[in-house]
């Protein structure tokens, strides 16, 4: 059994689709279209142009506006998979650790935000050993924090 809808053949079966589907068709794009209008509204407040020459919101309004057409070129999307309540969780988590690390590092600067976000990504998201987190947010924390102070010279 197929309906007509604005031009397009539907069966029943699309018709009855749950709102949940339908909604994540959209998801993906209007986050990104989202995104890039905060990023774009951010650019916009840093400033585009000083004094006649670029600005510090140049490049942000740039990589924005660039986000936003992604975001419109992809319009709805057919491959949307359910996700799962552990899905769900990890990609919540790596959000919030990802804005935890925002916070903290302009509160206590690279090293200790690095160690922390990473060793819990590693160990409770990846689910990696404990000696194998320690390591590698060790790592590259201390790496960061070592390109940053001597060789771009931040903090000097």
């Amino acid at each position: 059994m197929t309906t007509e809808c604005a031009g397009r053949h539907r069966t029943a079966s699309e018709s009855s689709r749950p709102i949940a589907q339908v909604v994540g068709r959209w998801l993906g794009p209007a986050i990104l279209v989202a995104i890039g209008l905060a990023g774009l509204v951010g650019s916009l407040l840093l400033g585009i142009l000083s004094d006649g020459r670029p600005g510090p919101g140049l490049w942000p309004l740039i990589v924005s506006s660039a986000i936003i057409v992604c975001g419109v070129s992809m319009g709805p999307q057919d491959d949307v998979e359910s996700v799962t309540a552990r899905e769900f969780r990890v990609m919540s988590s790596a959000v919030l650790l990802l804005a935890a690390f925002v916070v903290m590092f302009n509160l206590i600067g690279i090293f200790f935000p690095t160690l922390i976000v990473l060793f819990v990504w590693f160990k409770f998201i990846s689910r990696r050993g404990w000696i194998q987190s320690l390591v590698i947010a060790a790592a590259t924390g201390g790496a960061l924090y070592l390109i940053f102070t001597y060789v771009f010279g931040v903090g000097n």
